[in-house]
């Protein structure tokens, strides 16, 4: 990874165009004909209102085709997980959404667009209870509910530091009608990113490609093989 240096507060907002002209379909650049009405199709609002640098994440998970969590908080019936994350180079958008249903088991939706390929590749699957259960376990123990948001080393406030062939990660948790994020820049391993590397590793059945997941010890990691904390 190439670090770069920049001293503008505006670097983040900078990358976030940069990703939305990535992923804007062809053939947008054209008005609509003289006399016709044009309609703008209605984006889901992922996150809550602010600046921070998650919002790029955003872009990723409408690109996808990914439903809103936070929007969903509107039924408090509602228990679901998504890990998500994007990297310019080499270019990938992952996300795995996980839902509980009444009877402890789960469905786990994966949507994977890589190497600027248009197609986004998706897969689904049933999830056992007893996988649910070591799910939430991971959940409980990471203290998800309560990690801070967002994390800003002291170097990293200092330098003003942006490394452009990172990953930009995102785990969302939603129960209760209420919805919480952990969002990490090049995430190291830890507890949280354990929830992240299980729903890909352990979670989501794929015959034709292992999932990639950022924050894990390896992509190869096997099963049995627990991710060490920091």
């Amino acid at each position: 990874m190439v670090p770069i240096s920049f001293n503008s507060p505006t670097m983040p907002l900078l990358l976030m165009l940069c990703s939305i002209a990535i992923v804007r379909p062809h053939g947008t650049e054209h008005s609509p004909a003289k006399g016709s009405v044009q309609s703008t199709p209605r984006v889901p609002v992922y996150l809550p209102p602010g600046e921070n640098e998650a919002s790029v994440l955003s872009v990723t998970l409408a690109h996808l085709g990914e439903p809103s969590l936070l929007e969903a908080a509107k039924n408090a019936n509602v228990v679901s997980f998504r890990v998500s994350f994007f990297s310019p180079v080499p270019t990938r958008e992952v996300a795995l959404r996980l839902i509980l249903n009444a009877d402890g088991t789960g469905e786990i939706t994966s949507a994977i667009s890589a190497d600027g390929d248009t197609e986004v590749k998706r897969t689904k699957n049933n999830v056992a209870r007893a996988d649910v259960e070591k799910l939430l376990l991971l959940v409980q123990q990471a203290e998800f509910w309560s990690t801070p948001r967002t994390e800003e080393s002291a170097d990293e406030r200092a330098r003003k530091a942006y490394v452009l062939d990172g990953a930009w990660w995102m785990l969302e948790g939603l129960r209760n009608g209420s919805f919480y994020y952990v969002f990490r820049r090049n995430p190291r391993p830890s507890p949280i990113t354990e929830i992240g590397c299980y729903l890909a590793k352990e979670l989501v059945k794929s015959a034709e490609h292992a999932i990639p997941m950022a924050g894990c010890v390896s992509h190869s990691q096997s099963k049995g093989v627990t991710t060490p904390g920091p």
